[in-house]
């Protein structure tokens, strides 16, 4: 376990210790990529908060979560590079009982780097040692902290627009890593789909009459609609346990707890459409979900006063008078033994209208696993075309 700082040419790397290094931490990433072309900046009340380890849900005080961040300064003591380690509680009991072992890995996470193999080597290997001391074998990531939130690095597709809540770092970090004796574990998919396009408006057109089948075929019995914000903690309990029982087969998903996902929720409240966060019910029983938010990037890359309290302020007021062109799907999910059934296209269809009739163009889709072609098929066939790729890279320990 890495208990104090790790000298290696030229470098010191040790463990994050208090406020100051705290906020180092946080502000790396700006300082490292502002004059990258197409970054934006995430929103420091949003990142912030996920760094809080003894506050954020998804750590729940270390029975859900636990990690430790680390800083890399040169002999300037100026910062220089940072990483995390992470070990996943809730990760390693789905493992456990999907996969039949308790063999789970750890995972790193918020990396970033000068460009340098040495520097980048040294954090690498300070978050292997801690997963050492916390029994790990593997180490998989960049998971910031896990796929819920910034996963994976972005190796094709740095020409396009970086979408809200996705990676978007700079080029050289996959050669870093790579050179730090990491290797590809996974690669998973982005896609768009480009709603004025003559071919996607005949799929969409067919979807309509998809859905409206749906509704003549099984009157009442398959139901699509909105949350009921009266009853926000029943709902979250509904979208949550579809979501996971949805995902709880594929390799990358970690299961989310009703309350981190409660917050995930509330802290998009303001930017959600209306009608694109959408419940499915089959005879009574939610069956499916989708949620989908606005490209919130549109407005922050517009930002001026990215301090404080004034940061959400000026993007509140700025997003009054905003129509996002872009909407990206955080959620869509059905559970098993629906996939063929008509919840489908009624949910796809019912999302398609409103986003239609809002004037939205391009709809993304982010990390889908390349291999997963029960997924992929079908997105292929609504449209959606890949245009990113992220890795997931793994090492033994």
């Amino acid at each position: 376990m890495t208990d104090g700082p790790i000298s290696s040419n030229g470098c010191e790397v040790g463990p994050v210790s208090g406020r100051s290094d705290l906020r180092a931490f946080q502000r790396l990433p700006r300082q490292l990529r502002r004059r990258q072309a197409g970054w934006v900046e995430p929103l420091k009340l949003l990142e912030g908060e996920l760094l809080k380890r003894h506050r954020h849900p998804f750590y729940e005080g270390g029975s859900g979560a636990e990690a430790e961040f680390f800083l890399a300064r040169d002999r300037t003591g100026r910062v220089i590079g940072r990483i995390a380690g992470i070990v996943n509680r809730r990760y390693d009991a789905h493992v456990a009982e999907r996969d039949g072992h308790n063999h789970s890995p750890g995972f790193f996470g918020f990396f970033d780097c000068v460009d340098s193999p040495a520097v980048a080597s040294a954090l690498v290997g300070a978050a292997k040692d801690w997963l050492r001391g916390q029994g790990r074998r593997e180490m998989l990531g960049p998971a910031s902290p896990s796929e819920t939130y910034d996963y994976g690095l972005l190796v094709e597709g740095l020409d396009q627009p970086h979408r809200f809540l996705c990676v978007h770092q700079p080029s050289y970090y996959a050669r870093l890593l790579e050179q730090a004796g990491l290797e590809k574990a996974k690669d998973l998919l982005g896609l768009t789909m480009d709603m004025q396009d003559p071919d996607t408006l005949r799929l969409l057109e067919r979807f309509f009459k998809l859905s409206k089948a749906a509704d003549d075929r099984l009157p009442g019995k398959i139901i699509i609609r909105a949350p009921d914000i009266k009853n926000f903690d029943a709902e979250v309990r509904t979208i949550c346990g579809v979501f996971n029982e949805a995902l709880g087969r594929l390799w990358s998903h970690c299961p989310i707890s009703e309350q981190e996902f409660g917050h995930i929720i509330w802290s998009l409240r303001h930017i959600a459409i209306p009608d694109a966060v959408l419940i499915a019910e089959n005879h009574g029983e939610p069956v499916g979900v989708v949620l989908t938010v606005p490209d919130l990037n549109e407005v922050i890359r517009r930002l001026r006063l990215r301090v404080s309290w004034l940061e959400p302020l000026e993007l509140l007021c700025r997003a009054k008078l905003w129509r996002p062109k872009c909407v990206r799907t955080l959620v869509l999910g059905v559970k098993p033994g629906h996939e063929r059934s008509l919840v489908v296209p009624a949910i796809v269809g019912r999302l398609g209208r409103t986003l239609t009739q809002r004037g939205v163009r391009y709809v993304d889709a982010h990390l889908v696993l390349e291999d997963n072609s029960s997924i992929m098929t079908p997105l292929l066939r609504y449209g959606f075309k890949p245009n990113r790729r992220y890795r997931i890279y793994r090492s033994a320990l």
